[in-house]
């Protein structure tokens, strides 16, 4: 069921979203910050039994695991952070834009 806009009267609005796009956001630079250091700690075990292969090889092992740790982090958080953020969205602010006049309201 479409909420009437209070100014323009209109029923084409949709949920505007703000807690799930802050916690996205939020949830994506500390998912990257725990993925890479937690990839970072591994690195330094993988450059010490990388030092058989060489010095490149362990260097090159150690930035890629800190990348890819640091990628797979941000995904997850990311993740989680908008769906907590669907949650608050839905129980606590509410908030529709109506997709002709462009007015915010909260729906009652």
């Amino acid at each position: 069921m479409n909420t009437l806009c209070p100014l323009c009267r209109s029923s084409n609005t949709h949920p505007t979203h703000t807690a799930r796009h802050v916690g996205g956001t939020l949830g994506a630079l500390g998912g990257a910050t725990s993925g890479a250091a937690s990839a970072l700690s591994a690195a330094k075990a993988g450059a010490t039994l990388g030092a058989f292969a060489g010095p490149a090889g362990s260097v090159l092992g150690g930035l890629a695991g800190a990348l890819f740790g640091g990628l797979l982090g941000g995904a997850a958080g990311s993740v989680a952070g908008a769906r907590v953020g669907d949650v608050v969205d839905k129980n606590v602010f509410n908030r529709l834009q109506c997709d002709d006049c462009g007015h915010v309201f909260t729906a009652r």
